[in-house]
């Protein structure tokens, strides 16, 4: 299945956003002079001292899945930076948007593999040596 017209560009375009916010990350990182400890402890500072700190930490968390980020450590910084009963109600928001997030994704980056996939299992399904074929990949994406 090839990717055509309109669905094409649109995946290109979110990968652009994507490498954009990471070389954005890089520029101002460099910058303000600043190494990966101390930028994540401007943000940490950020975030506890206005009313905008817990949208940014839901907005973080949410596409956490898409910059393989740990939702252990979020989890740990929530409850330090803003309190543990308003650091448990955040992560629950969070972690509830982050795996709509990943669902959405996987299902829009991975339609044509899913498609394959469904087509490789229907006809392995008719076979009669199913449990010989059923342990080697049914889609081969890339």
């Amino acid at each position: 299945m090839r990717v055509h017209g309109r669905v094409g560009v649109s995946r290109l375009a979110a990968l652009l956003v994507w490498v954009g916010l990471l070389f954005g990350y890089q520029w101002y990182a460099w910058r303000q002079n600043l190494s990966t400890f101390e930028a994540v402890r401007h943000l940490i500072d950020f975030m506890s001292s206005g009313l905008a700190g817990p949208l940014l930490y839901v907005i973080f968390y949410a596409v956490r899945p898409l910059i393989l980020f740990p939702a252990r450590l979020l989890t740990v910084v929530a409850g330090f930076v803003f309190g543990p009963a308003l650091g448990v109600v955040l992560t629950v928001f969070g972690s509830n948007i982050s795996a709509s997030v990943a669902y959405l994704a996987g299902r829009y980056f991975g339609g044509a593999c899913q498609a394959r996939s469904e087509q490789a299992m229907s006809c392995n399904a008719t076979r009669s040596d199913y449990t010989k074929t059923a342990s080697s990949p049914c889609c081969s994406c890339g």
